[in-house]
């Protein structure tokens, strides 16, 4: 069995379950500092800076499935990631990830992998090494015929 710790960084307190209580992890997966935040906003990222300064995640999964709402490009400049993830569907109605998103992860010269473009991804690690594999699998549907 391997073990995953996995550190809570966020919420500080009790909210009310909006996207600003969203709940942000790290953990050493890999020997790779990685961090996550569900829908979790710039303020959010401002404040888990502000209370973790010595925070240096090197893959992030960006907030808000890429929303422009997320993705602080000063806490970005901090933290420096390598690798960054878009969850967001293919065609999103929403637009993600955002154009200002892929602006700070291309300043902060990383690689991005996004579930729009890859597919299905999956980070395979064995105690201090990792890497990503993807699997993209285009689903079409075929019209039967009577």
């Amino acid at each position: 069995m391997t073990n995953c710790p996995l550190t809570i960084r966020y919420p500080f307190d009790s909210g009310l379950a909006g996207n600003d209580d969203s709940l942000a992890w790290t953990g050493r997966i890999g020997g790779t500092e990685i961090y996550t935040a569900g829908d979790l906003d710039r303020s959010g990222e401002q404040k888990i800076l502000d209370k973790y300064p010595f925070l240096a995640p090197k893959i992030v999964k960006f907030g808000h499935h890429g929303s422009r709402t997320a993705t602080d490009p000063n806490v970005f400049d901090v933290w420096q990631p390598r690798i960054g993830i878009v969850s967001a569907g293919r065609d999103s109605r929403y637009g993600h990830p955002h154009q200002e998103v892929l602006d700070v992860a291309n300043h902060e010269r990383m690689i991005v992998y996004s579930t729009q473009v890859q597919g299905m991804l999956r980070y395979v690690y064995q105690k201090n090494q990792g890497h990503f594999e993807v699997s993209r699998h285009d689903i079409t549907k075929s019209k039967g015929t009577n």
